[in-house]
């Protein structure tokens, strides 16, 4: 119900994604309803529905190994999003 201004370059949602999976970790909020949030708002920002659910995991999961933003961009490019 509320709009996503999803940035125009693909490094620049990955940045955005990388922030708000580390928020989702660093404040242990992670469960249920954080990770269907965190899909619409992948989907939102411009990722396949139908890949969103595996970018989720594997951003947050890269997140949880405490990767830094450049490795973080990379794998997650390398999934062929």
């Amino acid at each position: 119900s509320h709009p996503i201004n999803p940035p125009t370059s693909y490094n620049m949602r990955l940045e955005r994604l990388f922030d708000l999976s580390r928020m989702v970790h660093v404040d242990n909020i992670q469960g249920d309803n954080e990770e269907v949030l965190l899909y619409k708002i992948a989907v939102g920002l411009g990722f396949n529905p139908d890949n969103a659910k595996y970018v989720v995991d594997k951003a947050l999961t890269l997140v949880a190994n405490g990767v830094d933003l450049d490795t973080f961009i990379e794998q997650i490019k390398s999934m062929n999003t």
